[in-house]
């Protein structure tokens, strides 16, 4: 087992989800929470959700608030350069498909499960919420919550297929039935039954951390299809991987594909001419 290094951390940040129209409710406890988190100095991203009423299949009864598949995926990343508390001031949802339209129940990600793992995150609907959210992030950042690059954790869990949420990874137990689900070290399938192999030779120089531990610089994974092709899905794009090919995913989410025609390829959004 790979063990996480605990390195100097980057200065905490707080990233701010709000709805695009707030009520003075809202707006009374984003300013709240502003000065208290700047006070406790931390550094402040604000993001909005936008509200959608498209109807679906398994009609909704209540609009659904989104963030924007680029907002999404800059969330995502940013979880991955130093300790970062997620503050909600509504309920937010993530697209599992980004390029999927009307959305579907199926399709939406509760934002708290996105950034599970990663992230501290706290939902906050009335004044005490505020301190408590703080409190509850200064003990999160403290603590290493993470083994390392063969953890679970490190998994882009959004596009990494699987039938459980897997909101317990922070207990052994819960990791050991993750991996006889789904295999262990740098090895992994997928329930898609796409293959998810540790790459032995790193690519790019970003040196990534999750909850604490330090990953190695470049660690990515390869991306291999069971049944020589698919599709795979980030936070803001669609990759189409053809036979006898892989994409490279990174734990931030991001993926990479070599250039040129019969290599994997990002099909969504399409690329201007």
């Amino acid at each position: 087992m790979t063990l996480a290094v605990q390195k100097r951390q980057k200065p905490p940040k707080a990233i701010i989800v709000v709805p695009r129209s707030a009520s003075d409710h809202v707006r009374g406890l984003l300013k709240l929470f502003i000065a208290q988190a700047q006070k406790a100095g931390l550094r402040i991203a604000t993001f909005e959700v936008r509200e959608i009423r498209e109807v679906s299949e398994e009609h909704w009864t209540k609009p659904v608030r989104l963030l924007a598949p680029n907002d999404a995926a800059e969330v995502y990343r940013l979880l991955h350069h130093g300790p970062v508390l997620v503050v909600a001031f509504t309920s937010a949802f993530v697209r599992r498909d980004p390029s999927s339209d009307p959305l579907t129940r199926k399709q939406a990600l509760p934002l708290s499960r996105f950034v599970a793992h990663k992230a501290q995150f706290a939902l906050i609907n009335g004044r005490p919420g505020i301190p408590k959210a703080l409190i509850e992030f200064e003990a999160w950042r403290q603590a290493v919550a993470c083994e390392g690059q063969d953890d679970p954790r490190v998994l882009p869990l959004h596009t990494f297929l699987s039938a459980g949420t897997w909101a317990a990874l922070g207990d052994g137990r819960e990791r050991e039935r993750f991996a006889q689900e789904h295999g262990s070290g740098g090895l992994r399938t997928d329930s898609g039954g796409r293959r998810w192999e540790r790459a032995s030779a790193p690519h790019g120089r970003e040196t990534l951390t999750v909850a604490g531990a330090t990953l190695p610089q470049g660690m990515h994974w390869d991306v291999q299809f069971a049944h020589g092709k698919g599709t795979l899905h980030c936070a803001n794009e669609v990759w189409r991987v053809p036979r006898g090919c892989h994409v490279n995913m990174y734990p931030d989410g991001r993926a990479r594909g070599k250039p040129g025609k019969g290599y994997a390829k990002r099909v969504w959004p399409r690329r201007e001419a």
